[in-house]
């Protein structure tokens, strides 16, 4: 069985989408100048919580470059309203933007272990951008050595490619450990 990419269907660019109040900040996200975007990473990042499913809706724009703010703002936030996003990311079709999501993941720590464990049961068999960034984000995980043995025979299967056939029911049986 080979391992697809999941094609996620992006659509063209539209600030009309977003209330009035982040219309303008989220449009200063395709500034060409660096500093005024890092300002407005900054700026999102005060906003808080609230302004993550509008950033999860730029991951979904034509446009790479917009993609990579949204990714990169929600990876700074570390922010738990964002792991799912981040899960959803590391399917995107841009490597960089993967990398961001996986180590947003890994920012989380802990609270996203258990996340990825029901998306890989869900669809992990199937994904093979799901399958590298669950492998970098639970490679990388700074979590406790009965945590990293537990979780060590999944590791293992998202590195080896004749294991992947074994990525949903392992990752199953570790659902109860993480609830």
């Amino acid at each position: 069985m080979s391992k697809k990419k999941k094609k996620i269907i992006y659509h063209d660019v539209d600030f009309e989408v977003f209330p009035n109040e982040y219309k303008r900040i989220l449009e200063r996200l395709t500034s060409t100048d660096r500093s005024i975007r890092i300002e407005t990473r900054e700026e999102l990042e005060k906003i808080g919580a609230t302004i993550i499913p509008h950033l999860s809706e730029v991951l979904y724009f034509d446009n790479h470059h917009l993609r990579w703010e949204a990714a990169k703002t929600i990876e700074q936030m570390a922010l738990p309203k964002g792991i799912d996003i981040q899960i959803q990311a590391l399917e995107d079709e841009e490597s960089d933007i993967r990398w961001i999501a996986a180590e947003g993941l890994v920012k989380m720590g802990k609270k996203s272990i258990l996340p990825i464990l029901k998306k890989l049961v869900e669809d992990g068999a199937e994904s093979i951008n799901l399958i590298h960034g669950a492998f970098h984000v639970l490679h990388k995980l700074d979590i406790d050595e009965d945590q990293k043995v537990k979780i060590k025979p999944l590791v293992k299967a998202l590195n080896r490619k004749k294991l992947y056939h074994e990525i949903p029911a392992l990752a199953q049986n570790l659902i109860h450990e993480f609830e």
